[in-house]
């Protein structure tokens, strides 16, 4: 009976340990179906993922295919650099923690084998992501891309060759990943839904493409963009972005929704909720757009129905 007291005691405390380990991350943030963001993740001091002579644009964009394969998201753009990589995308499901987690798995362990490494390839605390409302997505894409050009060459790479709807077949690149995994994968970009309405997608990739090599002064060059310098300050980015919207997107700017004041009180919600949870209260109901906790522990969301 001492026994079997000691093991139920040992359990709870486990569990105490996983449920304070959960709550001892940042402040949370509400995760919601149909957000359109802009992330960004930065490599470890010493690591690198554009190296010249190897496949790490291939590398990339197949363990991107196989995270999109397993996640409901669309990937509008992406750009990859030798210290990190950025991308815009719409996380149609939701699951974005779970969209990144398994893209930043496979990117690791797939470098790691294939230049044998060890160590972590992502510094710790760089991902960072940005929500983006309708009329600021164009802009954010053409000026990421547009950074990715006034890079030094072979530095990074876009996805500005790729086109809107077609899926590009993507081979596995060779020495990277163990077996198990699928020999080639499909990516596809989605059109952003600001980006000029009345044209098709390909008309629209080729206008989204005119703009970024006008501005960045490419058009007399033969649709090749001219690499510049990279010191422009925020004004000029801004104009730029609003130029860029006014330009392609057709649709009014609609009324910003108030989501600093949204944030606080998901996060005050959440913290309640948080407290009676570790009290004891398993029937509490947490605020709409909770994700760690309902993965974790499958606790009641407000608006969600019971699995």
């Amino acid at each position: 009976m001492a026994a079997k007291e000691k093991r139920s005691q040992i359990v709870r405390t486990d569990r105490r340990t996983l449920v304070d380990t959960v709550f001892a991350v940042t402040r949370p943030r509400p995760i919601h179906p149909g957000e359109t963001v802009l992330a960004r993740r930065s490599c470890a001091p010493g690591r690198t993922l554009l190296r010249p002579g190897t496949c790490s644009r291939a590398l990339f964009e197949y363990c991107l295919g196989r995270a999109v394969s397993a996640c409901e998201v669309e990937i509008h753009e992406f750009v990859l650099r030798d210290d990190g990589y950025s991308l815009v995308m719409t996380d149609v499901g939701g699951c974005r923690p779970t969209f990144f987690r398994m893209l930043n798995q496979m990117l690791a362990l797939a470098f790691n084998r294939r230049f044998a490494e060890r160590g972590a390839l992502f510094a710790p605390g760089s991902y960072a992501v940005t929500l983006l409302e309708s009329d600021e997505v164009v802009g954010e894409v053409v000026c990421m891309i547009a950074g990715s050009f006034a890079a030094p060459t072979g530095t990074s790479i876009s996805s500005i060759a790729h086109h809107y709807g077609v899926q590009s077949i993507v081979r596995q690149p060779q020495q990277c990943f163990r077996t198990g995994h699928p020999e080639r994968v499909a990516l596809a970009l989605t059109r952003p839904a600001p980006l000029e309405p009345p044209l098709s997608d390909t008309s629209a990739r080729y206008a989204l493409r005119d703009v970024i090599w006008t501005l960045d002064g490419a058009a007399e060059s033969g649709g090749r963009p001219l690499r510049r310098g990279s010191g422009r300050g925020a004004q000029q980015h801004s104009h730029r972005r609003a130029l860029i919207a006014k330009v392609l997107c057709h649709d009014e700017r609609p009324l910003r929704r108030p989501r600093a004041l949204s944030v606080r009180r998901f996060v005050r919600a959440h913290h309640k909720a948080r407290r009676a949870y570790r009290r004891g209260r398993r029937d509490v109901l947490f605020p709409r757009g909770t994700y760690q906790m309902a993965m974790r522990f499958g606790v009641r969301v407000a608006g969600e129905e019971p699995s």
